[in-house]
Order: C-alpha cells, then sequence, then structure tokens
C-alpha cells in the first residue's frame, strides 16, 4: 500500500510537471536573440523571426510578460498592441511578398504610464518611412502611415493564421474587465480580381474575470491610406455600423465572422492595416493587423 501510494504521488507529480512544461511551451516567444526587460515593477521579453508560409513572408513580433499583473504594451511599428497577462506570450504577425529583412530599433510603450524605450526587431524595408518618422518625432510622438508593397498575384495563395489579443471592456476597471479575443484572419483572391479579407473571433473574459463584456468593446479602423479608407468605407456601406467621435466603429459580440470583399485594379499591392479596439469610455485598448489588398495609387 505505501509502495502504491508513493507510486500514485509520483504519477500525480509527473504528470503536473509535463502539464506545466507543455503550458510554458505554448507561451514561450519564438524567435532569435531574446531580450529580457526588467524595469521597475516590469519584467518581460521580446522576439521576433521571419518564415515563410502559403506563398508570402510572416514578419512576427512578440512580447512575454514574466512579471505580475497585466502589462500594456504598444510596440508601434509592428506590433503588438494589447495588454498582455502575466505568463503570456503575445505574437503580432504581419505578411509580406518579399523578403527584404532590416535590423531595426522601434519604439516600444509599456506600463501604465505610458514609458517608452526603443527596442530592436526584425522587419520589412517597407518598415523605413515609419522608423524614420519615429526618429525624426521621438518616442513620445507618433503618427503611423500604411506602408505598400507591389504585389505578384499569382504568387499569392490564400492566407490564414491565427490571433490572440486581449483587452478590458473598461479601462477604469482594467484587472476585472479583462477580455480575450482570439480567431483566425485570412485573405482569399478571385479570379475576378476581387478580395474578401475574413476575421473569425470569439471572445471570453480571461480567467475567469467576470466583469469583461464584449458589447461594451467597439472595433474601428486606425490606420489611414487606401486601406484604412476602404475599410471605412465597408464598415459604413455593409456593415451599417455606428459613428463614435466621427469614425465609423462595430459594437463587438462575443463571437461573430466580418468578411470584406471588395474589387481591385490590375495593379495592386499586399499591405496590412489595423482593426483598433476602443473600452466603454472610447478609450484605445489594442489593435490586430489584417492583411489587404489596396491599390498601388490613388
Amino acid at each position: 500500500m505505501v509502495l502504491f501510494r508513493q507510486l500514485f504521488i509520483f504519477t500525480l507529480f509527473f504528470c503536473y510537471l509535463s502539464s506545466t512544461e507543455s503550458v510554458a511551451a505554448e507561451e514561450e516567444c519564438k524567435g532569435d536573440a531574446p531580450q529580457e526587460h526588467r524595469i521597475g515593477k516590469y519584467h518581460f521579453e521580446t522576439t521576433s523571426q521571419v518564415y515563410r508560409r502559403s506563398g508570402v513572408h510572416f514578419y512576427v513580433t512578440c512580447v512575454k510578460n514574466n512579471g505580475e499583473g497585466d502589462l500594456w504594451v504598444d510596440w508601434f511599428v509592428p506590433g503588438p498592441q494589447s495588454f498582455v497577462p502575466s505568463g503570456i506570450a503575445l505574437e503580432s504577425p504581419r505578411t509580406f511578398v518579399t523578403r527584404e529583412t532590416q535590423s531595426f530599433v522601434g519604439c516600444l510603450e509599456y506600463g501604465n504610464r505610458a514609458e517608452t524605450l526603443n527596442e530592436h526587431f526584425l522587419g520589412h524595408t517597407n518598415d523605413q518611412s515609419a522608423i524614420d518618422e519615429e526618429q525624426s518625432l521621438g518616442c513620445e510622438y507618433w503618427a503611423r502611415q500604411a506602408t505598400l508593397e507591389p504585389s505578384d498575384k499569382t504568387a499569392l495563395e490564400e492566407l490564414s493564421y491565427p490571433f490572440r489579443v486581449f483587452f478590458p471592456s473598461d479601462t477604469e476597471k482594467p484587472a476585472d474587465s479583462m477580455l480575450v479575443m482570439q480567431g483566425t484572419v485570412s485573405l482569399r483572391i478571385s479570379e475576378e480580381n476581387r478580395f474578401t479579407s475574413m476575421l473569425e473571433y470569439d471572445i471570453s473574459q480571461f480567467d475567469g474575470r467576470e466583469g469583461g463584456a464584449a458589447d461594451e468593446v467597439v472595433m474601428r479602423p486606425v490606420d489611414g491610406g487606401p486601406a484604412g479608407e476602404l475599410l471605412n468605407f465597408v464598415f459604413l456601406s455593409e456593415y451599417k455600423s455606428q459613428l463614435v467621435t466621427d469614425f465609423p466603429s462595430l459594437p463587438m459580440k462575443w463571437e461573430d465572422n466580418i468578411a470584406i470583399t471588395a474589387s481591385f485594379e490590375s495593379d495592386w499591392m499586399l499591405t496590412s492595416t489595423r482593426y483598433g479596439f476602443y473600452d466603454k469610455n472610447n478609450v484605445f485598448v489594442g489593435a490586430i493587423f489584417v492583411p489587404v489588398i489596396a491599390p498601388i495609387s490613388q
């Protein structure tokens, strides 16, 4: 009986270690040369990586929160722009047709006091103008313009990849109202020079925090340029979205599937633009990148 009890306890302990190791493996930032930061009460690390899939190149930056509590992060150019709960490693994928990698130093905002630091990441040549703007204006003032890249339609396959973002529905009670939104973004191109950009998602209360409410959050395009103007137009025309402070905004649901279909010219380009999320107080609480097709010139 004693031997059986010892074996049983050892088995439970081994299973526990295996499960915690698998969870930890799922929540590690992938990429080379991780950069660790211990600044006051904050403890987080960043990585970046580049890989090819579905006929395009994915440029992925990641932030992991190794500290306690929820960490606000806004890595201006590459993302993520999200709250990152303790122990979570959050990726921000962006897609490009060509592989033109450069090492950049860009602004990263963190913490509830909007402190900033200059952080290294692997970016695309198209990021150069945004990085130059950051350096000239400083991390405290930054205005992003969408960058576009000429593309070959025949080389672009259907894109589909998962995403995840964390945000509170009420910034006055962020710890109690934290939500997690996860799903899939995808892009399909038809032979009739039409594309469909899709966002399929579900939202849930993170870690049993019962104060979060999906219907208190709205989503709207946050970038300018052809891609942002297209999303604004579709939000107003197809989805009959609300105007919140003069911006077309779509109330969130616990789950939904949003599809934006439009035609494009023979000269077109693949670009990434952002959906931004705003809480019940109309405060920006996060964003995700989505791939769309835009004309080379307006």
